[in-house]
């Protein structure tokens, strides 16, 4: 994942208005504390770009850019255009046109974020608060698509070792505070299950 918060320091160095969040700012939040033990790998830049109201060139441009100073070699496309409740969506691939990662940025505004300091060069980068990521997941599994959303899921069940208090934005989705909880405890309850069934 190096190359990847490489990418995100290059970003970061050029000024590009980008809130990051998913699991490569989840690592950066568990790096030394994790006491789930869960490894989480991923291919994938995540983000909200908060500047002013781009096109998809300006993004795909800001982006190649970024990624020529880690890798002159590699080229970004965009393979989904941004609009309502839907993201950009970027590829990075090699000389060959084999995909190397992806990046997924969401046009809104991200005012729930705080302050990392990723370990390749000690950039600091503006990410998403856990808070913030664990309101926006618990919202996605519970929306009915819950198998499509593994990654949130053991996500959820990361964050949930090291928040000890969970301070979320509900009432913007409709649920209280004490619905969010039951649902946490009953997906840490499911995974605990599972893991048992697994070691079977």
């Amino acid at each position: 994942m190096d190359f990847l918060y490489r990418v995100m320091e290059e970003l970061v160095n050029a000024g590009v208005p980008i809130v990051f969040k998913g699991a490569m700012v989840l690592n950066l939040a568990i790096r030394a504390n994790n006491p789930s033990k869960v490894e989480r790998a991923t291919r994938d830049i995540d983000g909200d770009w908060v500047g002013e109201y781009p096109t998809m060139k300006e993004i795909e441009r800001a982006l190649q850019n970024a990624v020529n100073k880690v890798d002159s070699s590699l080229n970004v496309q965009a393979i989904r255009v941004f609009g309502e409740r839907k993201s950009a969506g970027f590829k990075i691939s090699n000389e060959r046109g084999e995909k190397i990662a992806s990046i997924d940025l969401s046009i809104r505004q991200n005012q729930f974020c705080k302050s990392y300091i990723s370990y390749v060069n000690g950039v600091v980068i503006k990410g998403a608060s856990l808070s913030k990521m664990l309101s926006d997941k618990i919202y996605a599994i519970s929306s009915g698509n819950v198998c499509r959303r593994t990654k949130d899921i053991l996500d959820i069940y990361v964050m949930s070792f090291i928040m000890k208090m969970i301070q979320m934005n509900c009432i913007k989705y409709g649920r209280s505070r004490a619905e969010y909880l039951e649902i946490l405890r009953n997906i840490k309850y499911g995974f605990l299950n599972w893991k048992k069934l697994m070691v079977k």
